[in-house]
């Protein structure tokens, strides 16, 4: 595998092992703070629209100058410097202007990011380069979460505390972004719009896919909210950190295999499967009424997501053409928040109003529709491995 793939797995293994000390805590800090379910789904929601909206700029800027690193570099260093924010808010509030600060930053990084592992990985590679960026950043999520129970459970330390210990260690994965050597292509001197118009029509009924999937993507503070009910004491933090433990541990271990799967037998049917087993983990996070329940759910969690997300990037890169790669990935990271903001919202207004199994059905009802669509859609011929 090319080492630069490598680096950008090992900067995003220990990213996430400084988001992961912090993510899991945002939704209990955010309900010490008065947040409601529908404040927290809209802290969620307009946190990654704020990054997810400039996704598309970003791929489409790195296109133009025909350099992407500048971008990736930019973003990773603004996330690490907006996660020093969140354990000084004193109001849940803050959080509307200090959340999507941090998205910001994975906004900038995010689509130039993809689009150089798709250029150093050739098609008949691309699911196992996506499959392994993906298991090393979920490594780093396994590890976050282990450090953060080690910080709440095991030294007994404040949220805040661990909160300004995940964003200190942040900082420890910009100096490996510059030993990164990204394919240089010529500038591309076209507008947004056109660039937009001439992808395939196969890559924009996967963009509408993964819009329809992420509008019932329940966010993963649900999951944890929704765990924290079922535990009593310092559990009601210890608890959910273990399920989302669980949850990372299945992520890492499918996340290579789906991809190898996906460069053998195509990416179709592998995106279909894990689809459906989202939605089959909502059904059971909504009917839940046990640990094991809990438990159960999010493994299927885990194993959906190693199914889907480097797959998706994966098909994209396979549909998408070379000199607007950049673009097509932005496109899909502003498309899936656009709809991530509505279906958070949604979500979060199901979750006040009906109670939280409304809220796990809506992830259910829309991801199979998602399924469907990926399975009615006509054949895709995809590059032949090997």
């Amino acid at each position: 595998m090319h080492s630069g793939i490598i680096l950008l797995a090992v900067v995003s293994f220990l990213t996430d092992l400084s988001s992961e000390i912090i993510l899991p805590l945002l939704p209990l800090h955010l309900a010490a703070l008065g947040a409601a379910g529908t404040a927290v789904g809209l802290v969620g929601g307009l946190g990654d629209a704020a990054g997810d909206l400039l996704k598309v700029f970003a791929g489409y800027t790195a296109d133009r100058l025909g350099r992407k690193k500048p971008l990736v570099i930019a973003g990773y260093t603004l996330s690490s410097f907006a996660k020093l924010l969140f354990p000084l808010a004193v109001s849940w509030q803050q959080f509307l202007l200090f959340r999507p600060l941090e998205r910001i930053g994975k906004g900038l990084r995010s689509a130039p990011r993809d689009a150089i592992i798709t250029d150093l990985a050739g098609p008949e590679l691309r699911g196992r380069a996506f499959g392994f960026h993906r298991a090393m950043d979920t490594a780093g999520a396994i590890a976050g979460t282990c450090a953060g129970l080690l910080l709440i459970w095991g030294l007994g330390l404040p949220i805040r505390t661990a909160l300004m210990v995940g964003a200190a260690l942040a900082f420890a994965a910009l100096p490996l972004l510059f030993l990164v050597q990204e394919e240089r292509r010529a500038p591309v001197r076209r507008s947004l719009a056109w660039q937009v118009s001439s992808l395939p029509g196969p890559a924009r009924r996967l963009l509408l896919v993964s819009a329809v999937f992420a509008l019932g993507r329940v966010s993963y503070m649900f999951y944890l909210l929704r765990a924290s009910g079922h535990f009593i004491g310092q559990m009601a933090a210890v608890g959910p950190l273990l399920l989302y433990l669980g949850f990372n541990v299945v992520y890492t271990l499918t996340s290579m295999p789906a991809g190898h799967w996906s460069d053998r037998k195509g990416r179709r049917p592998v995106l279909v499967a894990g689809l459906a087993t989202f939605a089959i983990s909502c059904v059971g996070m909504g009917l839940s009424s046990s640990v094991l329940t809990l438990a159960l759910s999010l493994g299927l969690l885990g194993l959906a997501h190693g199914m889907v997300e480097g797959n998706f990037r994966a098909y994209l890169g396979d549909l998408s053409p070379a000199a607007s790669r950049g673009t097509t990935m932005g496109l899909f990271h502003t498309l899936s928040g656009l709809a991530a903001l509505a279906g958070g919202v949604a979500a979060g207004l199901l979750w006040d109003r009906l109670g939280p199994p409304a809220a796990f059905t809506w992830g259910a009802v829309l991801s199979m529709a998602a399924a469907g669509l990926l399975a009615r859609s006509p054949v895709d011929r995809l590059p032949a491995p090997g």
